[in-house]
């Protein structure tokens, strides 16, 4: 009903971003921080940016190309680079990859998947190319976060 106000005096995209503020994922534990708004959480100004995010969060567990993320947008490979650089200090694949990363620390934070499974859900093409990818991220083994998580201080 809310949403229906807020269309007939505002217009149609402002009550979509409203309604989307609303969505949520799983509920999260009280000492995880709360997840902005995806303008909001990386600052961006520039729609395309936003769709290209929106189009990497949706697409973890089987990578796209950035040739066809930039065609999406219906910019060049090379200006993609330039918009990312700009907004995040970081190339379209480096953010892409820390993305997938990210998503992988919270699974082995909030799941018992294995680590083979969570590299799966992650894009990785193996669980040896997701341990090194993390490792090279976070400075730490998959395993020994995974040992952290469920209390054994061993390592």
């Amino acid at each position: 009903m809310i949403l229906d106000l807020i269309a007939s005096r505002e217009g149609r995209s402002v009550a979509a971003d409203v309604a989307e503020q609303f969505l949520h994922g799983a509920i999260r534990p009280s000492t995880d921080e709360q997840r902005p708004d995806l303008r909001w959480r990386y600052r961006l100004f520039d729609k395309r940016l936003e769709k290209a995010i929106m189009t990497m969060e949706k697409n973890c567990i089987k990578p796209i190309r950035i040739s066809e993320l930039a065609a999406d947008i219906g910019v060049s490979e090379r200006q993609l680079e330039r918009l990312f650089l700009q907004a995040v200090c970081k190339s379209p694949s480096a953010f892409y990859l820390e993305l997938r990363l990210e998503r992988a620390y919270a699974l082995m934070l909030n799941t018992s998947d294995s680590l083979e499974k969570i590299a799966e859900n992650t894009g990785f093409s193996s669980q040896a190319h997701f341990s090194r990818a993390f490792k090279s991220w976070r400075g730490i083994s998959p395993v020994a976060v995974r040992k952290k998580s469920r209390g054994d201080m061993s390592v």
